[in-house]
């Protein structure tokens, strides 16, 4: 009896199959007839890649646009481009990733903290990576291939703040497109291989200034910028030698001549022999000058600011003179208490505008004091606008409030 009953299933399972199959095929046919469904794939593809725009973010929900119908999955896995922006957050699905990817150049983001096989996944493509964003965790090292020479952004941090130098894999890395580079928590010295002739922005930070955290003569400083002439954006927070190793002769100076955005964080000591030994263009569109000090300075200061307005035309009839401006932290722009003009307009105004940032990054006690120096300081009688600011210290409880308009004269 049984085998009769399952012989009898057999076919009849055999015909449910084959009527699903035609059912499909017909629902096919139905969606190539509708206007979205006659779209070329070339384009369904570009409308695709708008859909998966927030893939940096770790968000997946653009993935149900294969699942829509068979013509959108074809049309999705056959797009290499689709898959190739990769947030590793997990081996099995950057494995998925660089799979239908094929060999299309990656944009890769990757936290060390999630999967410990991710970072060698991705050096095993290294190859095809346009640009890489890792969160460092440990400082294990990775074998792997060493040339990446279709690479021109590289931003690695880290997360723990523990500062142990990172894979010795960094300074083996063979990277000859690399032109952004940021390194953030990472401590690597100045000799280092990534400090590469073809970068065009620099970022290279530390939180707080650590006694021997970037063991470097200012020298060897001026020597690796001075190989880099397409320099255009620098920025260095606490990574400058101490004054004590900042001797260097009155003739040696580093010319920057691309150079159009100078961030600089660190001590006024350290600040002011930078500053004395970097030329670069009059054109330059930002300086942003912050003391970390815990007291105020005044003379390294006050030498400071001459030094970074002096890098500036000093041709008053321009008709776009230096506006030199004291700021807060730009994240915290709107919380400016404006005089005259709102916040943003302020912002406006001095988008691509010559200006002067002059910041008191740690001055609790002394705010008073930093800005009437700061106000005896500048030299620059073109000077027409400004916004104080003296530091990040709350005020019960609430980011401080600053005021924009002129600065009064100095009496």
């Amino acid at each position: 009896m049984q085998r009769d009953a399952k012989a009898e299933r057999t076919p009849l399972l055999a015909s449910v199959r084959e009527l699903q199959r035609q059912v499909a095929a017909e629902n096919r046919r139905l969606n190539e007839l509708t206007p979205v469904g006659r779209l070329p794939s070339e384009l369904l593809a570009e409308v695709f890649m708008y859909r998966s725009a927030s893939w940096h973010t770790g968000d997946r929900e653009w993935i149900q646009v294969s699942r829509v119908c068979h013509c959108w999955r074809e049309t999705a896995l056959h797009s290499r481009a689709l898959w190739s922006g990769i947030c590793a957050l997990g081996s099995k699905w950057t494995r998925e990733l660089l799979l239908r990817s094929k060999q299309a150049l990656l944009d890769v983001i990757v936290d060390y903290r999630q999967d410990d096989e991710v970072i060698p996944l991705v050096l095993r493509e290294l190859h095809r990576i346009r640009s890489i964003e890792i969160y460092i965790h440990r400082c294990d090292d990775c074998n792997g291939p060493t040339c990446a020479p279709l690479l021109r952004s590289m931003i690695l941090c880290r997360s723990d703040f523990s500062h142990t130098p990172p894979m010795d894999l960094l300074n083996r890395l063979e990277l000859p497109s690399l032109t952004y580079l940021k390194l953030s928590e990472v401590q690597v010295p100045w000799t280092t291989n990534l400090f590469r002739p073809t970068l065009t922005h620099l970022t290279f930070r530390f939180r707080v200034k650590e006694p021997g955290l970037v063991d470097c003569d200012l020298s060897k400083v001026l020597d690796v910028l001075h190989t880099m002439p397409h320099l255009q954006s620098l920025e260095l927070a606490n990574v400058l030698s101490d004054p004590g190793r900042a001797n260097v002769g009155a003739d040696v100076h580093a010319h920057l001549a691309q150079l159009r955005h100078l961030v600089l964080v660190t001590p006024a000591a350290t600040m002011r022999p930078f500053l004395e030994h970097v030329t670069f263009p009059k054109e330059a569109c930002m300086i942003s000058i912050g003391f970390s000090d815990t007291a105020l300075d005044d003379d390294n200061m006050t030498q400071c600011i001459r030094l970074a307005a002096s890098k500036f035309a000093e041709d008053t009839r321009s008709k776009d003179p230096v506006r030199t401006r004291l700021t807060f932290s730009h994240n915290y722009m709107a919380a400016t208490v404006c005089v005259n003009q709102s916040a943003d307009s302020f912002a406006t105004a001095f988008r691509g505008a010559p200006s002067l940032v002059v910041r008191g990054m740690r001055l609790a006690t002394t705010k008073a004091r930093f800005f009437e120096m700061v106000r005896r300081t500048f030299p620059l009688p073109e000077t027409s606008f400004s916004v104080i600011d003296v530091g990040y210290q709350a005020c019960d409880g609430h980011w401080p409030r600053g005021a924009c308009g002129p600065i009064p004269p100095s009496s």
